[in-house]
């Protein structure tokens, strides 16, 4: 006769290998923003759009599972309406494992704040000109956006499979804002931030000579808000027009 653990036991190992698909649930997704698009977009009306690049970092178990997981990840995805999705590779990064996904998200003029967030990606770019100004520079504002009802998606698809939900305080969001115009462009920092791994004022100029780049990693209020489950959007910062 079984007894009644060793009857449990399938079961248990059952949702333990699960469980163990996203060990960590640890996300990052980094953004290329080029300052071309950033100006260009302002002269396109309002539900055009450019597209940019975000890669998305998942960790999970191991090396050895790791494409197999990353498939299955990526169709989660897929079917919680996250669209133009590619998987990269996976890769060994200190004792963890990570598969990598590239995601086209759109650069979009915005009229408020929110921007046209329905025709975002799961992330988007908003791009406003709100009249701001800082000496002789004209400047325009951009914005991060997370869409809440895909981003809602992936956490219930991912409690589903998983029995766990993304923590954002493993999360992060990275910009990569890299000046790819001929003449130098004065970036400021919108919010409180890291930036190229350093605490930043918000106000902090930076000026990006021709195909100069800085790493943006957003604090952990404006990350808490962007991923709640209405979503929102942070503001990634202001650049000079002219």
């Amino acid at each position: 006769m079984v007894s009644p653990s060793r009857k449990s036991q399938p079961k248990i190992l059952f949702l333990f290998a699960f469980i163990l698909v996203l060990s960590g649930c640890k996300l990052v997704s980094t953004t290329s923003i080029y300052t071309g698009d950033l100006i260009d977009v302002l002269s396109l009306s309002t539900g055009e759009q450019l597209l940019t690049k975000s890669n998305l970092k998942v960790e999970f178990s191991s090396e050895e599972t790791c494409a197999q997981d990353a498939s299955e990840f990526a169709l989660l995805l897929r079917n919680s309406g996250v669209s133009n999705l590619q998987f990269i590779e996976c890769y060994e990064e200190g004792f963890s494992s990570f598969g990598s996904f590239d995601i086209d998200i759109p650069v979009i003029r915005g009229d408020d704040e929110n921007g046209d967030v329905s025709n975002t990606n799961i992330f988007g770019l908003v791009v406003m000109d709100e009249g701001y100004t800082s000496g002789e520079d004209a400047l325009l504002s951009f914005y991060f956006c997370v869409r809440g009802d895909i981003w809602n998606n992936v956490q219930n698809a991912s409690m589903d499979k998983y029995f766990q939900k993304f923590d954002v305080d493993d999360m992060d969001f990275i910009y990569e804002i890299e000046n790819d115009l001929r003449e130098p462009k004065d970036y400021y920092s919108g919010t409180l931030a890291f930036i190229n791994s350093k605490p930043t004022s918000v106000g902090t100029q930076f000026t990006l000579k021709r195909r100069d780049s800085i790493n943006v990693r957003m604090n952990d209020v404006s990350k808490h808000i962007i991923a709640s489950s209405a979503g929102g959007c942070s503001l990634g910062g202001h650049l000079a027009k002219n």
